[in-house]
């Protein structure tokens, strides 16, 4: 992406050892049960909300010990886990969720300046993580509370962001906004200026309107909410002054076409929640900044999106993604479950492109399309759920980062060693001028796709260079940006408002490495080809009865496993199975049978088979009046789609005439 690296927020847990459980928050405080007053309980129901929805998020175990604390406010201590450190949970009159302070530097210092009961009152947001300035923050109501990357603390009166922010600063940054959502383009998300750039907001921000939604902006993120729908809602809670804070992520979903995901619903990120658009249009609200309508342990298909592998690559969801354990010294072991009852697990490590271990760069996973420019999410491969991409920014990118996953491990729902797979690796960002994206593998890479071909902007074949088993791409100068004068203010506006971006496979590779070097965030992301099959059972409408009504079923294996009897099609009908997914070398073995009410040597079958879409009569070859049809894994490229047909008709009948004498 063209310009400055504008972080997005970060979740992350401060490294620090666990408090204790059951120590008093405060001088005040008393320990409580289930207290019926309605103050109270107002307080309890907010704690037990903010639990439920930051329980998985933030790795909170059992809870410890709870409180009552002035206010009408009650505190609830939780115990850690190995996903997290624990924490307190607050919460009053004065705000209206809980918020949790997590065990660590902060929780620290609030302590030694005596909790809710000394000048910094309550918590009103969560933890946040500045990666620009690598710094970790909490507010509260006077105050907040930061950590620097060398582990000092430091405490200041008014918002974090408000302190370190300026006008110039802000303004700047929504104006950069703007640009990156495609300015007044014909791929504009937020169509024209419909007012000037009002700063002085909550912690020092700066917004601007538009025909199709707002920018907010801070020192420490800067983004668009094109959904309107989210933005009516975001403003009738408080918008940037109320609990949610402000925007953390781009609103995924919506009605709009541009951003190529379905319109029967939305979600939107902000520093302390999150705002979900349910398909029938009511609004749910949780505490959850994170939620991605998804458990981060799967992977999933686009819904849309002109491209021939769209329903055969199952993109991972990198939602699980930590940064730090990716760094460690062995990487990070993640575990998904793929269609047909298939799992994968793998190590994903990241490294500085010379293979140094450290690197300052930071990367976390975002939804797709994470520009409005970029063919993944645009173009082709739209709607993908989760979280598929990983997004790096800022310090050393430049110098280049390395995304590797390795020590791949698939296997079936039987637990059999699944050896025969593709795994795809692509860029899905906006590859800019001076920047460079590369692929590896200790296997052939072969080229899969490219999206957005042709648009002398980002990654095509025009700039894309094969040597052995690497790819690199070098970034083109068709980011170059004009600057035009809108009605409010000044903006810049890239001359081609379409990106270009590859995507490469390797059959079962032993590794597979994306390398990123980029002064700006890019976007790396990773998926499975799998083969899915069908089969379509036509059956006869003459078909003869022995008793009842004839059915007759169809199938397709790979040899594991019980046969689950697939279908069961009553005479006249034609059916197809629901596709399956199959990733293992093994042959395909699809069947055709008599079921019931009929006799099986009554009929015979015929074969016909498509590999997406187009009859491919080698499949067949072997099938002769069979009601088994075996495919060679061979002769099934990896990605494909396959259909096999049975046509089951009654065989004619004989009659024999035979002379009969009559004696005298």
């Amino acid at each position: 992406m063209e310009g400055m690296g504008l972080s997005k927020r970060i979740a992350v847990a401060l490294l620090s050892a666990a408090l204790v459980l059951g120590g008093v928050s405060g001088a005040s405080a008393t320990e409580i049960g289930d207290v019926d007053s309605n103050s109270v309980q107002t307080s309890r129901d907010k704690i037990t909300a903010a639990y439920a929805d930051l329980k998985d998020e933030y790795g909170l175990g059992t809870l410890g010990g709870r409180y009552s604390l002035k206010d009408n406010g009650q505190v609830q201590h939780v115990y850690g886990t190995a996903n997290g450190p624990g924490g307190a949970i607050y919460a009053s009159d004065n705000w209206s969720v809980g918020v949790l302070v997590e065990y660590g530097a902060i929780w620290d210092r609030y302590v030694s300046l005596n909790y809710e009961n000394g000048w910094l009152g309550y918590p009103i947001g969560l933890q946040q993580f500045w990666a620009e300035g690598n710094v970790t923050w909490q507010d509260f109501q006077n105050g907040y509370i930061a950590v620097s990357a060398d582990g000092n603390v430091s405490v200041g009166s008014g918002r974090y962001t408000a302190s370190i922010s300026n006008d110039a600063f802000t303004r700047d940054a929504v104006i950069l906004a703007y640009s990156n959502t495609g300015a007044m383009s014909d791929a504009s998300l937020l169509g024209k200026q419909t007012s000037a750039i009002n700063c002085g907001l909550t912690a020092g921000g700066c917004s601007a309107l538009f025909a199709n939604g707002a920018v907010y902006a801070t020192r420490t993120s800067s983004v668009a909410i094109t959904d309107k729908g989210i933005l009516e809602k975001y403003w009738a809670l408080g918008a940037q002054g109320s609990w949610l804070g402000y925007p953390a992520g781009e609103p995924v979903g919506g009605s709009s076409t541009k951003i190529g995901v379905p319109a029967n619903g939305a979600y939107q990120n902000f520093q302390n929640g999150t705002i979900i658009r349910n398909a029938d249009g009511t609004y749910t609200v949780t505490q959850n900044p994170n939620w991605d309508g998804s458990d981060g342990s799967g992977c999933s298909y686009a819904q849309s999106g002109d491209n021939a592998y769209r329903d055969t690559i199952c993109w991972l969801d990198m939602a699980d993604y930590d940064d730090s354990a990716a760094k460690s010294e062995v990487g990070q072991r993640m575990s998904i479950t793929l269609d047909g009852g298939y799992t994968a697990s793998f190590t994903i490590k990241v490294r500085a492109a010379n293979g140094v271990s450290s690197t300052n760069a930071t990367f976390f996973a975002l939804a797709t399309p994470t520009h409005y420019a970029a063919g993944f999410g645009n173009t082709g491969f739209k709607s993908v759920a989760g979280k598929p991409a990983l997004l790096v920014s800022n310090n050393d990118a430049t110098a280049g980062v390395a995304i590797t996953i390795s020590d791949v491990s698939v296997r079936d729902a039987y637990g059999n060693s699944t050896l025969k797979y593709g795994l795809v690796t692509g860029d899905a960002e906006s590859t800019e001028r001076g920047e460079v994206v590369s692929f590896t593998s200790d296997r052939q890479l072969k080229k899969l796709a490219v999206l957005n071909g042709g648009s002398g902007r980002g990654c095509d074949d025009s700039t894309t260079s094969t040597s052995g088993n690497t790819v690199t791409c070098t970034g083109p100068s068709g980011g170059s940006v004009v600057f035009k004068q809108g009605p409010y203010w000044l903006y810049q506006q890239f001359v081609s408002n379409r990106s270009g971006n590859i995507l490469y496979y390797a059959e079962s590779p032993g590794t597979i490495t994306q390398t990123i070097k980029a002064a700006s965030p890019n976007a790396a992301v990773f998926g499975f080809m799998v083969t899915k099959a069908t089969t379509t059972v036509n059956a006869p409408s003459d078909a003869k009865a022995t008793s009842g009504s004839p059915l007759f079923t169809g199938n397709v294996s790979n040899g594991f496993g019980s046969d689950d009897g697939g279908l069961r099609v009553p005479a006249g009908s034609a059916i197809s199975t629901e596709p399956k997914v199959f990733l293992s070398g093994e042959n395909l073995t699809f069947t055709a049978n008599t079921f019931s009410g009929t006799a099986p040597s009554w009929y015979r079958t015929s074969w016909t088979c498509t590999v997406n879409g187009t009859i491919d009569t080698n499949l067949t070859r072997d099938a002769d009046d069979t009601n088994t049809l075996v495919i060679r894994n061979s002769d099934i490229p990896i990605g494909s789609v396959v259909n096999c047909a049975a046509s089951i008709q009654l065989r004619p009948t004989t009659f024999v005439l035979q002379q009969r004498h009559w004696g005298s």
